[in-house]
């Protein structure tokens, strides 16, 4: 049984502070609760990256690769033909 590093009081499963290593009972074991060193060092080192995202352009990088128009009718009027060609293959 470890005792509590602020009031003292034993506990059979202490709790160890993430911040500042030490440990503490159910009643001091939330940072704000013992005055945790860790916690306040740990909110100066912290740093919040900024991110830069490159400018964007003002003109299209590439042709797009659009069928044409009708292209992909065509393409779905013939996989349907044979696949009614080939239905009436095997049902014959």
């Amino acid at each position: 049984m470890m005792p509590c590093t602020v009031c003292g009081k034993s506990e059979m499963m202490p709790y160890m502070c993430k911040f500042c290593s030490l440990e503490f009972c159910s009643q001091h074991r939330l940072p704000e609760n013992h005055n945790c060193a860790g916690l306040a060092q740990w909110k100066n080192n912290r740093t919040f990256g900024k991110i830069i995202y490159p400018p964007m352009q003002d003109k299209a990088v590439g042709k797009r690769n659009k069928p044409e128009l009708g292209e992909g009718i065509l393409k779905a009027g013939i996989t349907l033909f044979f696949l009614l060609a080939l239905i009436v293959f095997i049902l014959l």
